[in-house]
C-alpha cells in the first residue's frame, strides 16, 4: 500500500510517463456505507414499532444467538 501511495500508477519507461495532470491520486475515503446506515435504521424501527417481530427477524438475517441480541438491541435503543 505504500508503494501504491508513493505512485498509484506504476512505472511508466521513460519518455512515456503520463502527464502530471494525467496521474492519479490516492484518495482515502471514510464514513459509513449506506447499507450500514439502513441496517440501523430498520432496527430502530423494529424496536420501535414491532418489538415482538424483532428476535425473528434476527433469525431471518442470520445472527446467532438471535434471542439475547434482541434482547440487548431492545434495552440499548429504548434508554
Amino acid at each position: 500500500m505504500e508503494q501504491m501511495a508513493d505512485n498509484p500508477d506504476g512505472e511508466f519507461p521513460e519518455g512515456e510517463e503520463p502527464d502530471e495532470g494525467d496521474r492519479s491520486e490516492v484518495v482515502e475515503v471514510l464514513g459509513f456505507t449506506r447499507s450500514v446506515i439502513a441496517n440501523n435504521i430498520i432496527e430502530y424501527d423494529m424496536v420501535k414499532n414491532h418489538p415482538k417481530q424483532l428476535t425473528a427477524y434476527f433469525k431471518r438475517t442470520r445472527i446467532p444467538g438471535a434471542a439475547k441480541f434482541s434482547s440487548q438491541n431492545k434495552r440499548y435503543m429504548l434508554q
